[in-house]
This record gives structure tokens, sequence and C-alpha cells, in this order.
């Protein structure tokens, strides 16, 4: 197995996955995207391999241990981040990539999210949902982040852990990624987290292009621009 750079000790070990940030943001609303959850998702999984290293038991340490050991807290877990020097240059990173998207003058991001009312944490739900629509191969990301081969979906719970709200819920039955349908919850077996994905009308709009509700295809069409009438005087309006 290839060496992976120890972020926690600064030396190598072949269980910890490496995280390394680039030192120029990504131009498009997409790519940053991806580079944000990207990002989140390696420090996360940082974090779970440091957690692995603290176990004193011998074996193999699985979701189930790390469960009952009850040391992934979401403070823990935010100031073993702040404390990591080698993590510096990431948080850094993340904190860049943030900004632009969620309050960018031109990101279509902060135009939803200022459109529809919508909270920071809501807009972590919309920006990993449209990773995982750009990139499926998240997919097998977010199961090992989930515990769950099986689970290679972003769910509720994972987006708050990633983005660092903690255990706070990120889709509220009144909130308005439900009420406007921008995000589709699937059905889930009983005990299960949500699979969680974006609207593709939405995830079109994020991409700059412009797309019918499947409900209204067949049922509008474009009408073609007519010149005006003489008797609407709109040279003297303007």
């Amino acid at each position: 197995m290839a060496e992976i750079l120890d972020l926690g000790r600064g030396t190598r070990n072949p269980e910890r996955p490496s995280v390394e940030a680039a030192s120029v943001l990504p131009v498009s609303a997409a790519e940053q995207a991806l580079a944000l959850v990207r990002l989140r998702a390696q420090r996360r999984a940082a974090w779970i391999s440091e957690l692995k290293s603290r176990v004193t038991h011998e074996g193999p340490v699985g979701a189930y241990t790390l469960a009952l050991q009850g040391g992934d807290t979401p403070e823990d877990e935010a100031s073993w981040y702040a404390g990591t020097a080698s993590l510096t240059p990431i948080n850094e990173q993340v904190g860049a990539l943030q900004a632009e998207l969620f309050d960018g003058e031109s990101s279509p991001v902060a135009v939803l999210g200022a459109t529809l009312g919508l909270s920071a944490l809501e807009l972590a739900v919309v920006v990993t949902a449209w990773a995982h629509a750009l990139d499926p191969n998240l997919g097998e990301v977010f199961a090992h982040l989930q515990h769950a081969a099986h689970r290679r979906y972003p769910s509720a719970s994972l987006v708050s852990r990633l983005f660092g709200h903690g255990r706070a819920q990120a889709v509220s039955p009144s909130g308005g990624l439900l009420t406007w349908r921008i995000i589709i919850e699937s059905e889930a077996a009983r005990g299960e987290v949500q699979p969680l994905s974006l609207d593709p009308v939405i995830v079109a709009w994020l991409g700059g292009e412009t797309v019918l509700d499947a409900s209204l295809v067949g049922a509008v069409r474009e009408l073609p621009q007519q010149p005006p009438l003489p008797s609407w005087k709109l040279d003297e309006a303007t």
C-alpha cells in the first residue's frame, strides 16, 4: 500500500488519507463545489483515521468500536482541525472556497440562497448534493465516511458533520429545501439515513442551463419574439 502523509503527526502512515490543498481557487462554481466537498471529506476521513489510532484494544477498528468509544464528537473534531498545524492550509482553502460559493456575487449558490432564504447549512446540503451529481464517484467517499458500503449518497447527518454543524438537522420538514423541492429525499429502510439528491432542474440551473421541469414538458412552448406595436412608443420610454 502506498504511503500516505500522516496529517496529525507529520509522519508517514499507510492507513491515514492524504489531504492536499490547491494554491489557486477553481474558477467555475461547479469546480469550486467539487473542491470544497472533496477537501471537507478528506479532512473528515483524516479525523476518522485519527480516532482509530487512539483506540487501544487489539484487532480491527470499525464503526462499531468507534461508536462505543464515543470520541467522534463535533467539538473534538473541530478542535483537532484547528490544532493540527498541517491542516492549516486546508482550513484556509476550505474557508476561501465556502466564502466564494456561499457569498460571492457571481455564485449561483449564493443567488439561490438569497432568493429562497436558505441557511448556511441548507446551502451546504445543496453544494454536497450538487457535487455528487457532478461526480458520482464521490459516493464511494460518502460510503466510507458513513461506515457503510451501501450508503453511497449524501445524507443530512453527513452534511452536518462535513460542514461543521455538529448534529444539527440539515433538512427540516418546514425548511426551504423541501418547501421549494430543491432536495429530493429518497426512501430508505427503517433505521437508515435517507439519501439526498438535488432536483435535476436545480442541477442544470446551477450549471448555467435553463431547462423545464419534467411536469411542464409538452405543456409549454417558447413563443417567438414579435416586434412592438407603434402605439407602445417604446423608444420614448427608453
